[in-house]
């Protein structure tokens, strides 16, 4: 459905950056050009829910999802206990939005100011109970050589980082891997790719791109808290 934007063959790749590792790097032309020759996610079976590769052709990497996937079984633990009422659980740039506040009214998520300090808010989205909200942005994890950035979510397309303008993606979703898979997904795609993407997983999403505009499907609610360095666009 993501045309590759979403790969979990991507392992070979993502090594040869190490981005967020203990030895991260800008590889050589001829090494990334090496590794978009095994990544080939084709090569990924499964067989009675065992996962199947040939390691020199492709390796499997859910750094994409498994924030999300925690995330699914977080809430499935919650509505087992019922002493617990509702609350908001963070699985690093995933949340689960679980049942109801005191006063019976929507949760308010903050979405991180992509240029900001940790924990400066661009905006934030109001959610119902039961939902996921998973941020992709481009300030998480990323080394800089020569005043260039290189972030972490790579393109499988090019073997670089993503070049789509944006600069953070957050999606709003009734299931954890969904979210947390989109917000990667639409990150490497770019806003127009994926509104059909968006609209078959009945997710919604808050766009950010590097000149600081502010784009939003038509079903999320979105508070602008930065107007100073942030606008809103149709």
């Amino acid at each position: 459905d993501t045309d590759g934007a979403l790969n979990p063959g991507i392992g070979t790749l993502a090594k040869l950056w190490d981005i967020g590792g203990e030895h991260p790097r800008v590889p050589r032309k001829a090494e990334i050009k090496e590794a978009l020759t095994k990544i080939d996610d084709s090569q990924i079976t499964l067989q009675k829910h065992t996962v199947v590769t040939n390691p020199d052709q492709v390796q499997v990497d859910l750094g994409a999802v498994g924030k999300g996937i925690a995330a699914d079984h977080v809430m499935e633990f919650l509505k087992e206990e019922t002493s617990i009422q509702g609350g908001i659980v963070s699985v690093g740039g995933s949340l689960c939005v679980y049942g109801e506040k005191d006063d019976g009214s929507d949760w308010e998520v903050g979405v991180q100011d992509p240029r900001g300090k940790t924990g400066e808010m661009a905006g934030s989205v109001t959610v119902p109970a039961d939902s996921f909200v998973s941020t992709s942005g481009d300030y998480e994890k990323y080394i800089e050589q020569d005043g260039k950035r290189y972030h972490h979510i790579l393109d499988s397309k090019t073997g670089y980082p993503s070049q789509s303008g944006l600069i953070s993606v957050t999606i709003v979703s009734e299931s954890g891997i969904d979210s947390d898979a989109l917000s990667t997904a639409c990150f490497v795609l770019g806003i127009k790719k994926s509104l059909l993407l968006l609209e078959k997983y009945q997710a919604e999403a808050v766009f950010i791109d590097q000149d600081h505009n502010i784009y939003l499907t038509d079903g999320v609610k979105f508070e602008l808290k930065n107007a100073d360095d942030y606008q809103l666009k149709e």
